[in-house]
């Protein structure tokens, strides 16, 4: 469900599969250690293929914390089903993460 990688910018994580209010508590037990480490983070959305407004607000209060902290929170590579609940909930700007539609309709960072 998580793959993590470091870089100097920070830690990028790939999520995968399904991430709904049944593995959000799993999936932020393993996130405490990097969140804890006080720096930028980036989430690779692509993967993800269903999503539940308990993971959205799991982002919000993660952005959040890291702005509290001087750092941020980047997602990118929106997966289809990511984009329309943000879109649903208007939550696009909120985030203000580019998103590219490339031409056969899949969404980029």
């Amino acid at each position: 469900m998580l793959e993590f990688t470091q870089s100097e910018q920070g830690s990028l994580i790939h999520f995968s599969g399904d991430f709904t209010i049944f593995e959000a508590s799993q999936v932020f037990e393993e996130l405490k250690p990097v969140l804890l480490e006080k720096q930028d983070l980036s989430f690779d959305l692509s993967n993800i293929v269903n999503i539940d407004t308990s993971v959205i607000q799991s982002f919000m209060f993660i952005k959040c914390l890291l702005k509290n902290q001087g750092h941020s929170l980047y997602l990118l590579n929106h997966s289809q089903p990511v984009l329309d609940l943000m879109e649903r909930l208007g939550l696009l700007s909120w985030f203000n993460d580019p998103i590219f539609i490339s031409p056969e309709g899949e969404n980029k960072q």
